[in-house]
């Protein structure tokens, strides 16, 4: 990211981000303690949502097709239990919606099972259900399909079974607990659909650590720790991993800072 700030080719849009903060608070933790409150991002958090909606490229970039359109279409965030995975993927789902301006776009939230992918969904449903009326009055919540009503876009929920997703032009895939997919099919699917429809789309992946070592979630960490340690290169694709270092033991209360970004909030 600082070395993002230092290019001549890339701005921060702050109208959008201020967008994104707007839409957050505007929503209502859904359980814990909290329960019922409104969402008040943490610094982390923000931080994280300036680079998926508010870094974008100028009119010095290379490729005049990029000018004015967000850097990143992919990302993968990967973090502990008790973060907030499914509320940060709503409120990007959401946002996606509010900033989008092509008709009938589609957002899905996938996972291995229908169950999971559900999780998502309702925490979506939640956040539309209890949010303030500007938000209540662009959406219509149904059964199996969240409407909103501006583009006349959808919100729905699909499982491993990847071909009710061919042929459609996804705005913003939502890929919940990559460590539980057995491969790439969905995000394949998801990706290959992002090839034309839609000039911003967004193909987010938010995860736990899994247990098997040579799972499609670990081929995707280890591709993503290669593009931070600069063995690869790819500009448009966000990491954000947050895990202990090595050395440190399970019960050393820096490691759970480190692998828990909202630990103590």
């Amino acid at each position: 990211f600082i070395e993002d700030l230092k290019r001549p080719d890339l701005y921060i849009d702050y109208d959008d981000l201020e967008v994104v903060i707007m839409v957050a608070n505007s929503l209502k933790h859904r359980i814990g303690p909290i329960s019922g409150s409104p969402i008040y991002l943490l610094p982390w958090q923000i931080w994280h949502f300036m680079n998926l909606f508010a870094l974008k490229y100028n009119d010095k970039h290379e490729d005049p097709e990029l000018h004015g359109l967000r850097k990143y279409k992919k990302a993968f965030s990967f973090l502990a239990r008790g973060n907030g995975k499914s509320q940060m993927a709503a409120i990007i789902t959401i946002c996606m919606l509010f900033l989008n301006e092509d008709g009938s776009p589609l957002c899905t939230s996938s996972a291995a099972t229908r169950e999971q992918a559900s999780i998502v969904f309702e925490d979506i449903k939640h956040q539309i259900q209890t949010g303030s009326k500007s938000i209540k009055k662009r959406f219509k919540v149904m059964a199996r399909h969240i409407e909103y009503k501006p583009t006349k876009g959808r919100i729905m929920a699909t499982s491993s079974v990847a071909k009710n997703l061919d042929c459609k032009s996804i705005l913003c895939g939502i890929l919940e607990e990559i460590h539980s997919h057995p491969d790439s099919t969905v995000h394949d699917v998801i990706e290959s659909s992002q090839g034309s429809g839609t000039a911003e789309p967004l193909l987010y992946m938010i995860t736990t650590a899994g247990t098997d070592v040579f799972s499609y979630c670990r081929q995707v960490y280890d591709y993503c720790c290669e593009l931070m340690d600069g063995i690869k290169k790819n500009d448009r694709y966000f990491v954000h991993i947050f895990e202990a270092d090595e050395n440190r033991s399970a019960d050393d209360p820096i490691a759970w800072e480190q692998a828990s970004p909202s630990y103590g909030h």
